[in-house]
């Protein structure tokens, strides 16, 4: 997440990663700026990448930078968040609302 950063006007960074050479990048969004906490995926830190067709998707799965096996998806976002959850934050209307924070 060091290859670029953007910050925005509202307080919101980008941050661009150019990848592993699969042709995607990864690109995580902090909602409310990196100073304010709680710095939590799920909640305010939301990852995307962007494919080698232009399209933005919403991360399912994580490769830790570490090199260990993939995250899948969370199937559990609304007590246990995570930077996975990012679909489930996009499509559930109610996420926001129920969404341990903590």
């Amino acid at each position: 997440m060091n290859d670029g950063i953007l910050a925005l006007n509202d307080g919101t960074f980008v941050f661009f990663d150019y990848g592993d050479g699969s042709g995607k990048c990864p690109i995580t969004i902090d909602t409310n700026g990196w100073r304010k906490k709680p710095n939590k995926g799920g909640v305010d830190l939301f990852m995307f990448e962007l494919k080698s067709n232009g399209a933005l998707v919403p991360v399912e799965e994580v490769t830790p930078t570490n090199g260990g096996q993939p995250l899948q998806r969370n199937t559990n976002c609304l007590s246990n968040p995570d930077v996975t959850c990012t679909y489930e934050a996009l499509s559930n209307p109610d996420y926001f609302k129920k969404v341990k924070k903590n």
